[in-house]
C-alpha cells in the first residue's frame, strides 16, 4: 500500500469522554447525599390525576413547602428532572417521607432498572431512550 492509500483510508474515531459519577467519600453512612455541581438544578412538576381529571403543575424549588403534601382523592406523580442540588433532594425527600436510601438511590443516576416497594410509596428507576 502506498502511502497515499493509507492516508486515504485512515478514519477517525472519536473519543467520548465519559462522565464520572459522584459517589459518597468511602465508608460514608448509607443514605449519604452527593450532588454532582455539573448537574443542572432540579426542576420540578406535579401531575395529580384520578378517574375523573387530570392536572399538571410546575413547582419552583423555594416554593416547596406544603405543594408536594398528598391531595385527597388524587395520585400523585413527582417529575424531578436535575439533580445538582443536595438541599433540594433532601427537602423533597422530607415531605414526601422517602427512606434516605431512597434519596440516596436518586442521587446515583447509573442503575440498573428496578422496583422498590415501600409502605407509603414506589420507587421505580426506568432506562428512558434518548
Amino acid at each position: 500500500m502506498t502511502k497515499r492509500q493509507s492516508q486515504m483510508l485512515s478514519i477517525v474515531i472519536p473519543k467520548f469522554k465519559r462522565r464520572k459519577a459522584k459517589r459518597p467519600a468511602p465508608g460514608a453512612v448509607p443514605g449519604t447525599l452527593v450532588a454532582n455541581p455539573e448537574l443542572p438544578p432540579p426542576t420540578i412538576e406535579r401531575y395529580l390525576y384520578n378517574a375523573e381529571k387530570f392536572a399538571r403543575s410546575e413547582i419552583a424549588p423555594k416554593d416547596l413547602t406544603g405543594v408536594l403534601a398528598a391531595v385527597p382523592q388524587n395520585q400523585a406523580w413527582i417529575d424531578v428532572q436535575g439533580i445538582g442540588d443536595v438541599d433540594t433532594l433532601r427537602n423533597i425527600g422530607s415531605q414526601l417521607g422517602l427512606h434516605p436510601l431512597t434519596l440516596e438511590d436518586i442521587g446515583h443516576l447509573h442503575q440498573r432498572p428496578k422496583i422498590e416497594e415501600f409502605e407509603e410509596y414506589l420507587y421505580v428507576v426506568v432506562q428512558v431512550a434518548d
